[in-house]
């Protein structure tokens, strides 16, 4: 604005053209509105430019702060995933040596039921005998007293 009210004050009138002092004070004074106009207009774009060039700079923050949490967010993620990827292929392992734990003890189960049948069956073979036995037991003890019988029959005609 001074450098154009400066400039509108340094105007002089020409001598090889005659000119009308009002019209000459109404150049100069166009002239220094002119240049004021400029300058309001000029600062009023400045100022916007600079407006829209802070919130530029705002939104561009603003864009970078969400994109690194977003990459943060992504790590964490990652993280969680080697985690549980981890985890699982543990407890993967501790199930298939369960599995095969379990394999173990019913093979086990297994032999020890065919070791019951196998001993209840022997039981019950003892007690068939036991009862034979038991149920010739009568018969073979009245075949020892007829075997002494005879033995001291024997013994007795020996001696007679």
């Amino acid at each position: 604005t001074e450098a154009g009210v400066a400039f509108a004050d340094s105007f002089s009138k020409c001598e090889a053209r005659p000119v009308k002092t009002d019209k000459f004070k109404e150049t100069v004074a166009s002239t220094k509105t002119t240049f004021r106009q400029l300058y309001y207009s000029s600062l009023k774009c400045a100022k916007a430019a600079r407006e829209a060039w802070v919130k530029s700079v705002s939104a561009r923050r603003k864009l970078w702060q969400k994109a690194a949490t977003g990459h943060l967010s992504l790590v964490e993620a990652e993280v969680w995933l080697c985690r549980a990827e981890q985890e699982m292929s543990e407890a993967s392992a501790e199930d298939e040596q369960r599995r095969s734990e379990r394999s173990a003890a019913e093979a086990g189960l297994a032999a020890a039921e065919q070791a019951k049948l196998a001993a209840e069956a022997e039981e019950q073979e003892h007690k068939k005998q036991k009862d034979a036995l038991k149920a010739a037991k009568p018969q073979a003890v009245e075949a020892v007293k007829v075997a002494r019988a005879a033995e001291r029959q024997a013994t007795q005609e020996r001696q007679s």
